[in-house]
C-alpha cells in the first residue's frame, strides 16, 4: 500500500540533511572554525607628523608642503588638495577686490567671503590636528577631482 501515490503528486525523495561540521568520521578531526576577518576601525589614528602636515594644508601656499613631502599619506593628501582649492578661492577673492563692484553691498560681500575663507581654514587646521577628515561643502568636491 505504501507504493500507491496520490494522483497529481510527485514522488518525494527522502530528506537528508548535509553533514554537520561537528561530526567526526573515524580517523579525521573536525575542521576548526576560521575567525571572522576584522574590519578596520572607522577612524584610523594618524601620526602627529601626518596631522601636522595636514594642518599645513590650510595655511596659504604651505598646502604644497604635504603635496610634495607626504605623498604616502592619503590623510595629508586629502587635506592638501582642499587647501589648494582654498588658496585658489582666496586668490580669486583677492583679485576681485580690485574690480569695482556695481552691486549694492559689494564691499561687504567681499569681506564676508574673505572672512569665510579664514574661518574655514582655521576649522580645517583644528580638524587636521585632531586626525579627522573635514569635508568642506563644494571645496571638497573640487578637491577630489584633483590628481597630483
Amino acid at each position: 500500500m505504501d507504493d500507491i501515490q496520490n494522483p497529481g503528486s510527485s514522488p518525494q525523495a527522502p530528506v537528508t540533511s548535509p553533514p554537520s561540521t561537528t561530526e567526526v568520521s573515524e580517523g579525521t578531526s573536525a575542521p576548526e572554525p576560521t575567525p571572522a576577518p576584522q574590519e578596520a576601525p572607522a577612524s584610523v589614528p594618524h601620526t602627529s607628523e601626518r596631522r601636522g602636515m595636514a594642518a599645513l594644508s590650510y595655511v596659504g601656499l604651505f598646502c604644497l608642503v604635504p603635496l610634495l613631502f607626504a605623498k604616502d599619506s592619503a590623510f595629508a593628501q586629502y587635506h592638501a588638495k582642499q587647501g589648494v582649492v582654498l588658496v585658489v578661492v582666496g586668490v580669486i577673492l583677492h583679485l576681485v577686490r580690485g574690480v569695482p563692484w556695481e552691486i549694492p553691498f559689494g564691499g561687504v560681500l567681499r569681506f564676508v567671503l574673505g572672512l569665510a575663507v579664514v574661518v574655514v581654514s582655521i576649522m580645517g587646521i583644528v580638524k587636521a590636528l585632531r586626525g579627522e577628515k573635514f569635508e568642506i561643502p563644494y571645496i571638497s568636491e573640487w578637491a577630489t577631482k584633483l590628481h597630483f
